[in-house]
């Protein structure tokens, strides 16, 4: 497998645009790979295509198509974490992957333009995000709660592509001094400046020591459903 370039993966796939499949093929692309016929809405997304699928039996599903900037190794590695929650902690309500007519969890299909790109299907879970709702102690408690169970369940989980790099990881943030001169001269300046000092001088030198594992690292209101 060839090593991924740090970030640049991402940086790609927030700037290539999201496969733009229309209905019809949609509706192929699941006749032919999960022998489904169903009903397809499109759902938001911020870099692959996602769609919301539903049978006539009402069961529902969501249907990923990948930003074809995305590498390979890291989509595998997001449906095998998947996996991995699903036979240790298969009480935890996350997203089960639905495999296709032929046994995979995901299959490879080409876009208009002949580029390759990965689908997954993962089963739907219904609820609403949690930052339409009220926020209240107990919310946030039973957040904190479902995190822990989920990072947990991510103990001992490895994979390949589970180092590759993000554009926002937080143990890499001296990679940005360079962009503090960008801010201008003031109170927010001066606040980035000495947390950057600080973070070089004494975090820095301190985490390769530091035990570490794959996590949810995008647990937000918007991502949380209730």
């Amino acid at each position: 497998m060839a090593a991924l370039d740090p970030c640049h993966g991402e940086a790609a796939a927030l700037s290539t645009a999201a496969p733009a499949l229309g209905l019809a093929e949609l509706q192929d692309l699941l006749a032919r790979c999960y022998g489904m016929r169903a009903e397809v809405k499109p759902l938001a997304s911020e870099r692959d295509q996602n769609c919301a699928v539903r049978c006539a039996d009402g069961k529902r599903y969501v249907l990923k198509i990948a930003n074809p900037s995305e590498p390979g190794p890291l989509v595998d590695f997001q449906i095998a974490a998947i996996e991995h929650i699903a036979r240790v902690a298969p009480r935890l309500p996350t997203p089960r992957v639905v495999r296709t007519l032929d046994g995979r969890l995901s299959d490879r299909v080409r876009l208009a333009d002949g580029t390759p790109t990965t689908v997954r299907l993962l089963t739907y879970l219904d609820g609403v995000q949690i930052k339409e709702t009220p926020r209240t102690a107990a919310q946030r408690a039973a957040m904190g709660r479902a995190l822990a169970e989920l990072d947990l369940a991510l103990h001992g989980f490895t994979h390949p592509a589970s180092s590759h790099d993000l554009l926002w990881n937080v143990s890499a943030a001296h990679r940005l001094g360079a962009q503090l001169d960008s801010l201008a001269t003031g109170p927010r300046r001066s606040l980035a400046t000495s947390f950057m000092t600080r973070f070089t001088d004494h975090v820095l030198p301190r985490l390769s020591s530091l035990r570490a594992q794959v996590i949810h690292n995008d647990y937000h209101l918007y991502n949380v459903l209730v």
